[in-house]
């Protein structure tokens, strides 16, 4: 009777060391099947817009990773959002000249990847930007005239 105890045990540990080689080999397998992929831009939109309000931009492609950074021609994008491996959100801030702009996006540890000619900015309806000012000039101080209120 023992002798079949014992039997019936050996056969259990055995099995629980079977499943679990096997369970160990396939959780490799995933492991090796979800490499990384290549970094890649793809897409951004919108691919237009104007250059006078910030304006939120979603950055398609492969590869992102967590705490990438994008920027549009030398205008670093704010608040950078990895959303997956796929997809980034940013903000574009206002002021930057019109123009047609590639998009970098660069991940921690150096890789980085281009969509060439990613962004068109127009003028907005005002002429207003961060280095000129409305005018052309540089601008000093903005002071608010409160008598008409």
């Amino acid at each position: 009777m023992k002798s079949r105890w014992f039997s019936l045990v050996f056969a259990i540990i055995l099995s629980i060391g079977v499943l679990f080689s096997f369970f160990t080999l396939l959780t490799g397998i995933r492991q090796a099947a979800a490499a990384p992929e290549a970094l890649a831009v793809t897409a951004v939109s919108p691919t237009v817009t104007q250059n006078d309000l910030d304006m939120p931009l979603v950055i398609t492609g492969t590869g992102f990773v967590d705490g990438a950074t994008a920027m549009l021609g030398d205008t670093s994008l704010a608040g950078v959002t990895w959303i997956s491996a796929g997809r980034l959100e940013a903000t574009l801030p206002w002021g930057v000249e019109s123009g047609l702009y590639d998009l970098t996006v660069t991940n921690p540890g150096g890789a980085f990847a281009t969509l060439s000619d990613a962004v068109t900015l127009e003028q907005g309806i005002g002429a207003w930007t961060h280095a000129t000012g409305p005018e052309g000039g540089a601008v000093q101080r903005i002071a608010i005239n409160r008598a008409g209120a």
